[in-house]
């Protein structure tokens, strides 16, 4: 399944605060990085919308499940 949100950084940084993830943002060339404290990374690309998770499988799995089940997710 394909993550997408599409829209303003500020609407995905929100949802992310709203998980309830500690960490920090990074922005890169073409994209911005969430690193959690707990070695979770969520990348997304403004110019697609996409949305990937990777690092190790709990974390990665918990920021995931925490980050999708805000009411502000939009997209398929």
């Amino acid at each position: 399944m394909t993550i997408k949100i599409v829209g303003k950084f500020k609407t995905l940084k929100s949802m992310v605060k709203l998980a309830g993830v500690a960490g920090k943002w990074r922005r890169g060339e073409n994209h911005y990085q969430f690193r959690a404290n707990t070695g979770a990374v969520l990348n997304w690309w403004k110019s697609t919308g996409t949305v990937t998770f990777q690092g190790p499988e709990e974390p990665k799995a918990h920021l995931k499940a925490a980050f999708l089940k805000h009411p502000l997710k939009i997209g398929p």
